[in-house]
């Protein structure tokens, strides 16, 4: 759990990402739940997906300060280093552990209800790194994560930059209710993210810029949309604030 301080530039920053995503095919603002999804954001290197992961991260954390973040970041490439040596970085091992553990507290009675939401980056790699008896062991963890975890406000959010099917046991991957798919993915990657609905998508939605890309929401559908232009040097300063110990 966190304290965000409440100087002049936070509230400075708060007013810069208050709004959302752009809808690029009205310009109005699209209002995205804040933790209450699992959360599947795809997209190649250079697409956008780790700035819009990380808006809605900052998002999040302004909107219910008392969601519980923990992130494992298995490239380790340095994205999430506001929150070194804050006991909220860990391995992706001990992330899927922990939050199972989480979701076993809950579901014997303990009164913790706060969102509780694990950020999985490269996921897929980590799957992928082990033996065939583990792998089993972790797709079975997050397929019961992704299966139970919303009704007692535990979330997953997986970032990769291919979200194969095979990868998530039990078909647990349509337990994501939104999914966000940045830049210009391959067809087979749209296919994974979008499935049928994909058809439905205007041929110009397909070609993105940087930042740019499509959401799906469950029962609302699929929105073009970019990300909004921000201080990113701020965003990265907000979030390491907020993960202080």
């Amino acid at each position: 759990m966190r304290s965000i301080t409440n100087n002049l530039g936070i509230v400075i920053f708060k007013m810069q990402i208050d709004d959302t995503f752009l809808d690029l095919s009205n310009l109005n603002r699209l209002v995205i739940p804040s933790t209450n999804i699992h959360l599947l954001i795809a997209g190649r290197t250079g697409s956008g997906k780790t700035r819009a992961t990380l808006f809605l991260i900052a998002k999040s954390v302004l909107q219910n300060p008392n969601a519980d973040f923990y992130f494992a970041d298995f490239k380790s490439g340095g994205d999430y280093r506001f929150a070194l040596n804050s006991g909220h970085l860990i391995d992706m091992q001990s992330a899927i552990d922990n939050a199972c553990y989480a979701l076993s507290a809950r579901q014997a009675g303990l009164p913790d209800h706060y969102p509780y939401v694990v950020v999985l980056d490269e996921y897929p790699s980590f799957i992928l790194s082990l033996d065939s008896k583990e792998r089993k062991v972790y797709q079975s963890k997050l397929a019961t994560l992704l299966n139970l975890g919303r009704a007692f406000e535990i979330h997953v959010w997986v970032v990769t930059q291919r979200p194969g099917a095979e990868l998530f046991a039990n078909g647990s991957r349509d337990n994501f209710n939104c999914r966000i798919l940045m830049g210009t993915p391959s067809p087979e990657t749209r296919r994974m993210m979008l499935g049928d609905d994909i058809s439905d998508v205007s041929a110009d939605w397909l070609n993105n810029n940087v930042g740019q890309g499509l959401i799906y929401r469950d029962g609302v559908g699929i929105n073009h949309i970019a990300v909004p232009q921000l201080n990113w040097q701020k965003l990265n300063s907000f979030l390491k604030n907020s993960f202080k110990k």
